[in-house]
């Protein structure tokens, strides 16, 4: 992919904040540009130019998101692969807890633990 700095000759943009102003001064070395404005009678670039770039900058604001939100969904699923697997280990740790104590046949002990752990009760 080509960068627009690869692209530009020169440049010069002043930024008015005050009257939302930009004063931009810009030479382009790009076929693809050139040949677009061939087909675009004289008079008529200047104002043409000005519609792409206005059209262009809301696309490029919208995919500078995108990237922004790729990166928050990345972070997302790898916080939640490491919580699954923290969480699936600490069941593994609580039911080798739970069998060592069925293990042990100790009544008081089995009923240390709350029924919600227990599983189903025991028909025997």
């Amino acid at each position: 992919m080509i960068s627009v700095a690869d692209k530009v000759a020169s440049s010069d943009a002043i930024i008015d904040p005050a009257s939302d102003t930009v004063f931009l001064s810009i030479v382009l070395s790009d076929r693809d540009v050139v040949r677009v404005l061939e087909e675009v009678l004289p008079d008529d670039r200047v104002d043409f130019a000005l519609r792409r770039m206005k059209n262009g900058v809301p696309d490029d604001r919208d995919a500078r998101r995108v990237g922004r939100t790729d990166c928050v969904d990345k972070e997302f699923e790898r916080l939640k692969t490491a919580i699954e697997h923290r969480f699936e280990s600490l069941c593994g740790e609580l039911e080798r807890a739970l069998e060592s104590a069925v293990a042990w046949g100790s009544a008081a002990c089995m009923a240390s633990i709350p029924r919600c752990w227990r599983g189903p009760a025991s028909t025997a």
